[in-house]
């Protein structure tokens, strides 16, 4: 998918794939960062509630890596 697939769409136990690239930023400091998702509802922009094993409930994401940025 390419998220061409709205949440209204999707059915329960079926997974969807998306590929995603994102560019650093050439001064970002080294260390360690954390790549999350969260979804939200389309009228009020509120974040949704998620579940599953690595859920940050504070946050109502899902924690997917982390990132380790060197120099």
């Amino acid at each position: 998918a390419t998220g061409m697939l709205p949440t209204r769409s999707w059915i329960p136990e079926r997974t969807i794939k998306e590929t995603r690239r994102a560019t650093l930023p050439a001064n970002l400091a080294p260390g360690v960062y954390t790549l999350s998702l969260g979804l939200y509802d389309e009228n009020s922009m509120a974040r949704l509630p998620v579940q599953g094993d690595q859920t940050d409930t504070a946050q109502n994401r899902i924690v997917l890596t982390e990132l380790v940025v060197e120099k």
